[in-house]
């Protein structure tokens, strides 16, 4: 498989605490990575640095075979890169759901809007105001925002929090779909059994650094990720 992103041990500190000393992340075209860890960790903080949103204090970083000496967010948007945040919303309050999603459309000359509408089932969410919409509701939108730019990696932070099983069910169809066509997909979240059912490999993110656990049947497996993450001992 082709490599498209990697994280070559990466360090990173916050004043006295050094949330990141050694981690590292492979990230192959058509995977998608579960990359889980305990709150705290460093996941959404290896996400920001690989997005070109934090700068790292040590270590490599490449995408699409290219290394990134000083990454920049939307410099690496041009390239390719997608970023969905945990929190940030990404839609103007000013103007209903469907005609934002027509200007993406129309500045990435994306042709699959509708295909991506259906798929989330937003049709009727379209003459709505973001404001208005349920917590799964913004968060399908902000699937389908990200989905027009027909990124080649995606790193998805957190995408299935706090919305119901038919919901993380959606959004993880599309993901899927993405990675049919070569996106590789990096996916966080404290969903573990879920995501583990989902990704074709999984990174676990522990004491700063990180372990590549391969696939998930090695990952459930291995029995310090299943005491010290999963919380269960296989006996």
């Amino acid at each position: 498989m082709t490599l498209v992103l990697h994280a070559d041990c990466v360090g990173k500190r916050f004043g006295t605490r050094a949330v990141l000393t050694a981690a590292s992340m492979w990230v192959h075209a058509g995977e998608i990575v579960a990359f889980l860890g305990r709150n705290g960790s460093g996941k959404t903080t290896l996400l920001r640095i690989c997005a070109g949103l934090l700068r790292r204090d040590h270590g490599h970083l490449s995408f699409r075979g290219a290394r990134l000496e000083r990454p920049r967010f939307h410099d690496l948007a041009r390239r390719g890169l997608g970023y969905l945040p945990s929190e940030r919303n990404l839609f103007s309050s000013s103007f209903p759901l469907g005609p934002q999603f027509g200007a993406m459309a129309r500045h990435t000359g994306s042709e699959r809007l509708e295909e991506v509408i259906d798929l989330l089932e937003l049709g009727g969410c379209l003459a709505q105001s973001p404001l208005t919409l349920s917590g799964g509701e913004q968060r399908r939108a902000s699937v389908a925002m990200t989905f027009l730019l027909e990124p080649v990696c995606l790193l998805a932070d957190e995408p299935l929090r706090g919305i119901d099983p038919r919901d993380q069910e959606r959004i993880m169809a599309v993901y899927r779909g993405m990675a049919r066509t070569g996106c590789a997909i990096v996916v966080t979240g404290h969903q573990a059994e879920y995501l583990l059912d989902e990704a074709d490999t999984v990174v676990w993110t522990t004491a700063g650094t990180t372990h590549q656990m391969g696939p998930p049947e090695a990952a459930r497996e291995h029995w310090q990720f299943r005491r010290e993450f999963l919380g269960t001992v296989k006996i």
